[in-house]
């Protein structure tokens, strides 16, 4: 599913709901979740947080787990948008 399209996201969340009476969500990884776009650009970012909340959290009642992996060279080395969310986003 890609996230950051809305159409994709609005279905998914629309299968979910009907079918699970709480939803859990993992979404492994971020970039899996947002084919094209790049987890480092805010515009991008935006757009698939902003789908995450209104479809799968508001709507959906899902619980949604993002995996967001850290570089492998040096993990505490974050770049691009990951550097400006250092911390725990909850919703």
């Amino acid at each position: 599913v890609d996230f950051s399209a809305d159409g994709e996201c609005a279905a998914f969340a629309a299968d979910i709901a009907g079918e699970f009476e709480q939803p859990f969500v993992i979404i492994d990884t971020l970039a899996a979740s947002m084919p094209g776009a790049q987890a480092n650009e805010s515009p991008a970012m935006s757009k698939l947080l902003v789908n995450i909340r209104q479809h799968l959290i508001d709507e959906a009642k899902a619980t949604v787990l993002l995996v967001h992996h850290s570089p492998k060279a040096n993990r505490w080395d974050l770049r691009g948008w990951a550097a400006s969310a250092q911390r725990w986003m909850a919703f």
